[in-house]
Order: C-alpha cells, then structure tokens, then sequence
C-alpha cells in the first residue's frame, strides 16, 4: 500500500532553501518536486524519509 503525504509547498520550498543542494540536483532525484511544491501531486511517506535521510 502506497501512502501519499499532504506537505504544504511553503515547507517544501523551505527544505529546498535549508538543504544547500542545487535546485537541479533536487529535481533530477525528486523529478516531482515541482508538482509537490505547487500542491499538484504529494511525495509518498518512502519520497519524503529517503528525501529526509530517514531510510
């Protein structure tokens, strides 16, 4: 089972910003990144603990 979480684009742009990676690094290894930061698509709970470092 998939599970999607609601992240509100105001933290995405504020791990962008907080994580000094190249915003074209980011989006070649997250390539929804810009949806998820519009609220057009939300990153799955995996997405975000391997974005986070967690898994």
């Amino acid at each position: 089972m998939t599970v999607r979480v609601r992240v509100k684009g105001e933290l995405i742009a504020w791990a962008i910003e907080r994580s000094r990676v190249p915003l074209e690094d980011l989006l070649f290894r997250f390539p929804s990144l810009t949806k998820w930061g519009h609220g057009d698509a939300n990153p799955t709970l995996r997405e975000l603990a391997h974005h986070l470092g967690v898994v």
